[in-house]
């Protein structure tokens, strides 16, 4: 069964044969002995509900983001999205953080704040209309999604095919270009 987790998978302790690992890859301190194929890019955009959105508007029209709620993921924190791309958000109050990137997406679902989000979680709620973009800048994440496996478990076949499938979707997936493009 698939178990999202922060620690690399040990292969020679566990029953798994493959793993997807959100890491900046390989060269930067990677578990040692393993196969990474890069799968997917990440990329951090800001969203919000729609009635919210309507209501404030986009962040780029906003030299400041004061009085507007404010929310954020430990893991996507608002000084990401500003150091990447050069904005300023200043706010006299900072965000709510919470824990993880699915509970501040519901959140924002709700209409509770804007937030920094990556692009894999938020999407499909993006095009079911459950969030809109609240930005035009899309931040390049340093971290992508790789498929990793000890390399004697490579070729076995159910390997091979969940490989490919995830290769597969992962084509089909549309970047946050894309999506702003059609």
């Amino acid at each position: 069964m698939p178990t999202p987790a922060r620690e690399a998978v040990d292969f020679a302790r566990s029953d798994f044969h493959a793993a997807i690992r959100l890491c900046a890859g390989p060269a930067s301190g990677a578990t040692p002995g393993l196969e990474y194929e890069s799968v997917m890019d990440e990329w951090l955009v800001v969203v919000a509900a729609p009635a919210l959105y309507r209501r404030h508007g986009s962040i780029d029209d906003r030299p400041s983001l004061d009085g507007l709620p404010m929310l954020q993921a430990k893991d996507e924190p608002w000084s990401r999205f500003e150091h990447s791309t050069g904005q300023k958000l200043a706010w006299p109050a900072g965000p709510t953080i919470m824990d993880d990137s699915v509970s501040v997406l519901g959140a924002a679902i709700e209409g509770l704040g804007y937030t920094p989000a990556r692009w894999s979680i938020a999407a499909h709620d993006l095009m079911a209309g459950r969030l809109v973009l609240a930005s035009q800048q899309i931040v390049a994440s340093r971290w992508r999604y790789w498929f990793v496996c000890p390399p004697a478990y490579a070729e076995l076949p159910k390997v091979a095919a969940l490989r490919e499938w995830l290769l597969d979707e992962a084509r089909d997936f549309p970047t946050p270009q894309e999506f702003l493009d059609r």
